[in-house]
């Protein structure tokens, strides 16, 4: 069963029933509703993990003593970083 029959299910009992009632909900679509979010729960991990893996890549070029930062790339990943936090302005 795909996990939009199941939502537009609970949207159904939902509109059917006043507030104070209380929807006939099938265990089996509260079994596949956790199960879609557990399954979005570790792929979000898992980007997550990926998205920090790039931010550190980037701002550890960026703050190399060999950055050149001249292209207009270079400057607006620079840029990015810096409003992000992730680095700051290097002060003499």
């Amino acid at each position: 069963m795909e996990i939009d029959e199941v939502m537009k299910r609970a949207h159904i009992f939902e509109a059917d029933h006043g507030p104070d009632g209380w929807p006939a909900i099938r265990m089996s679509d509260v079994t596949i509703l956790r199960c879609e979010i557990l399954e979005l729960r570790a792929k979000l991990s898992t980007q997550q993990a990926g998205v920090r893996a790039v931010l550190k890549a980037a701002a550890e070029l960026v703050c190399a003593p060999s950055w050149s930062g001249v292209s207009d790339e270079d400057c607006r990943l620079e840029q990015a970083l810096r409003e992000a936090g992730f680095v700051t302005p290097n002060v003499k």
